[in-house]
């Protein structure tokens, strides 16, 4: 594909992901998916490239602006060649290697950036050949300039310059700034890819597992937070292999993990799963304790309940059994439960998944406080409904996929503050039971805060809950 093609595909698909209101990747992939005549090359430096741009959305806005100033054109295009210059300059790292992507792509021809940049820019007329010289050393300089900044302040707690420079909205800043988290850190760790985590189902497969890798070349290593995980070091497809199909394990991030273990039935238990969703956390309990006596995977979503049902096909599980929630009234609820209460009760609990910005870089910039608020209303109105199947002496454990204090601790201590049939319960001997790693929790913290530049997961919080009378 020439590279005049390449920009314009990867502008095209940029523009429409940038104004969907679904999941970025679900957009991409697809997109990908209908365009049959770009190649495996291709595919890879339009996927790395619109990722790049979106991690960085802010900061690529800023200098872009600046770089074609008084330039009236594409100005998705404007954002892709603002990324190359940028990551070309190699100061900062950005996950994202255009010379080397395009090297792949054209393997015959001299990598040059600034050349490939030009000679666009010149024939499409966007710039005059006679400006060419100037424009170059005006960006170089710009790039200098941007560089210095972004290098000073990621230290500092000035939200507008995280903001500017870190593509972190400033009241996200403020929010985790509050709450004592390291900002500018955080901003930049949410700029790096996530890394793929593979979940073994069970001691007897890991050895198989990593078979199965090393077999296909695929570096990894083991986690330092969960058991029978392993963290794959560069991206690969493994989701077609026999192991996959033959359940040896799932995908599934380390933070994920954790929230199974914070619920960590007993033998002979009930549970409910009530926001199941596509069932990861449901099939990792049931993994977890194999002797669980039942286990309930309820969500108001048919269409992931549908995915999990059909994903339940791939196991031999018995205790496990779905359930669509046609209601969120609590009466409604309990005649479909035929007024059964639950040993443990899993929330995890619908939320603005600020935590996986990492794989869904927009959602930094869709989401506002407005909606945090909002959110923050269902979630107590979810766990005030939910905590009512929990039996005396059972365990309630609530978690999101977020790094808001709205949607985590606050809900948790206002739930706790209103329903006093509830108290915290000890999170740390529950690791420690399961062989894991406290996290410097403190020994009678019952909740857990997950950061990807603190513990390279997403973002994650869960706190466990017992009911008392």
């Amino acid at each position: 594909m020439l590279f005049d093609s390449l920009i314009k595909n990867t502008s095209e698909i940029l523009k429409i992901i940038y104004k969907s209101s679904q999941s970025s990747d679900i957009v991409l992939s697809n997109l990908l998916r209908e365009k049959k005549y770009i190649g495996s090359k291709e595919r890879q430096f339009i996927s790395e490239t619109i990722f790049s741009i979106f991690r960085n959305y802010t900061f690529i806005n800023n200098i872009s602006e600046i770089i074609f100033e008084n330039i009236n054109n594409n100005t998705y295009y404007q954002y892709i060649f603002s990324l190359l210059i940028f990551a070309n300059n190699k100061q900062i790292d950005f996950n994202y290697n255009p010379n080397e992507l395009l090297a792949r792509i054209y393997p015959n021809k001299s990598i040059d950036i600034y050349e490939f940049i030009i000679d666009y820019l010149t024939k499409n007329n966007i710039i005059e050949s006679k400006d060419v010289v100037q424009w170059t050393e005006k960006t170089k300089i710009i790039i200098d300039n941007f560089t210095e900044k972004y290098k000073n302040e990621i230290n500092t707690n000035n939200c507008d310059n995280i903001s500017n420079l870190y593509s972190l909205p400033a009241w996200i800043c403020d929010n985790l700034k509050s709450n004592g988290i390291a900002s500018g850190q955080l901003a930049v760790s949410l700029n790096k890819p996530a890394s793929v985590c593979i979940r073994v189902v069970d001691n007897n497969s890991v050895f198989a597992v990593k078979q199965m890798l090393e077999n296909k070349g695929i570096p990894f290593t083991d986690s330092k937070l969960v058991p029978n995980c392993i963290i794959l070091r560069k991206r690969a497809k493994i989701d077609d292999t026999d192991e996959y199909k033959s359940a040896l394990f799932e995908i599934q991030d380390e933070g994920s993990q954790l929230i199974s273990y914070a619920l960590s039935p007993q033998n002979n238990s009930t549970v409910l799963d009530a926001c199941a969703g596509a069932g990861g956390k449901t099939l990792h309990i049931s993994d977890i304790n194999v002797n669980i006596k039942e286990i309930i995977a309820s969500d108001n979503n048919f269409l992931r309940l549908k995915e999990f049902t059909k994903r339940l096909n791939r196991y031999d599980k018995k205790n496990i059994s779905t359930l669509f929630i046609k209601s969120m009234n609590y009466n409604d609820i309990n005649k479909q439960f035929k007024n059964k209460q639950f040993d443990y009760v899993l929330l995890d609990a619908p939320c603005t998944g600020l935590g996986t910005a990492r794989r869904d870089p927009l959602k930094k910039f869709k989401i506002t406080p407005k909606i945090a608020n909002k959110m923050q209303l269902k979630q107590l109105e979810i766990i005030n409904t939910y905590s009512k199947f929990v039996k005396v002496g059972g365990v309630l454990v609530y978690a999101t996929c977020s790094i808001l204090s709205i949607e985590n601790i606050d809900v948790v201590n206002i739930f706790l503050n209103s329903n006093k049939n509830f108290v915290p319960d000890n999170l740390y001997n529950i690791f420690i039971q399961n062989g894991i790693k406290p996290f410097e929790m403190n020994c009678d913290s019952h909740y857990l805060e997950l950061y990807p530049h603190i513990h390279n997961t997403d973002g994650f919080f869960m706190a466990r809950m017992k009911r008392v009378k």
